[in-house]
């Protein structure tokens, strides 16, 4: 970790007031809770109870307004709902972060709508956290800034024309971006609202490692195909049609079904992706230029890992006993920085 979860809650406890919304990836939030109560333990966590209504989750909102210190910690999926941000909108909240903020990179996307109108309704502080601002291009900072500081950059096509140079396809009535200019001047105004911090600035003691286990849920696919296979298990064991060394294969190919497997007569089916969300959203939380190693157990998984990398647009390298061709041949990683392996 950078630390800047860290740093979020310091501002949040010198800013003197007390009711913050915390957005960040689902993936993160036991680790918001846990830093919460490390760097601020006499504020409150307020999060989604499971399968709770919206009308519901008001009600909390609105009893909490008058405790003490309070801090919203949600995912993006729930934010973007309609109905949730529409309550969000109507909290007095005194501050909002915005947690691996690269996420509202694109002004078009539903959850980057519903952030601007968020960030446009509060008055106090407003924080976007990110390892890698600039995801896909220079042009990448503006919507980010934008919740910060709506006249920074002022429109964003006035952004686009003064750091973007265009070309014109013969017959189509639209431009295409064909590179940059003007990144000296962009840097300069982008420091006026951003604190960044290179490794020689890094403060040691917050630089701990970060461990996440994020459980999931089967959905209706994957509950019910290990339901059945479950049942079909014990019901052979019951009859005596099971022995013993055939048991721990069973079990085995349970534990392969909760990672969306289920091998057949015919072959493997990937009945969910339940568990690969999860992953895809670890994933997108790491910076593009850092490198992430993951480990399966099964190998119908590593097809999912690579897919997973492939629509997060991260290359990969597959490293196993029958496939050694990430590696080069004096045993080396034959790939670049911010590939998965």
């Amino acid at each position: 970790g950078l630390g800047k979860t860290a740093i979020a809650i310091t501002a949040m406890r010198q800013h003197e007031k007390h009711f913050y919304l915390v957005l960040a990836p689902k993936a993160t939030l036991g680790h918001w809770e846990s830093e919460i109560e490390k760097w601020w333990p006499n504020a409150t966590v307020i999060t989604r109870r499971r399968n709770e209504k919206v009308e519901n989750f008001r009600q909390r909102l609105r009893a909490a307004e008058y405790g003490g210190p309070q801090v919203i910690v949600m995912n993006y999926e729930w934010f973007r709902l309609r109905q949730v941000s529409e309550v969000l909108s109507a909290a007095p909240l005194d501050g909002v972060v915005f947690d691996e903020s690269h996420r509202l990179a694109d002004r078009k996307s539903l959850q980057s709508r519903r952030a601007k109108d968020l960030a446009d309704k509060i008055d106090g502080l407003r924080l976007c956290l990110s390892g890698t601002v600039f995801s896909h291009s220079p042009l990448s900072v503006w919507h980010q800034a934008r919740l910060i500081n709506k006249d920074l950059f002022g429109g964003y096509y006035v952004f686009e024309h003064r750091y973007a140079n265009h070309y014109t396809i013969p017959g189509v009535q639209a431009k295409l971006i064909r590179s940059y200019k003007n990144l000296d001047q962009l840097a300069v105004e982008f420091r006026k609202i951003a604190f960044v911090a290179s490794s020689e600035e890094w403060q040691p003691e917050l630089l701990e490692p970060i461990f996440i286990n994020a459980p999931f849920k089967l959905g209706d696919a994957g509950r019910e195909a290990y339901e059945s296979m479950r049942k079909d298990m014990f019901a052979q064991v019951g009859l005596g049609l099971i022995a013993a060394d055939n048991a721990l294969v069973k079990a085995l190919r349970l534990q392969e079904l909760t990672s969306g497997i289920a091998r057949t007569d015919e072959g493997i089916d990937y009945i969910h992706d339940d568990r690969i969300k999860v992953l895809k959203d670890l994933i997108e939380s790491i910076p593009e230029d850092r490198p992430v190693v993951v480990f399966y157990q099964y190998d119908p998984e590593r097809i999912q890992i690579e897919r997973a990398a492939k629509a997060l647009g991260r290359g990969f390298l597959t490293i196993s006993g029958q496939d050694k061709s990430g590696l080069t041949d004096k045993g080396k990683l034959a790939g670049h920085a911010g590939e998965v392996v």
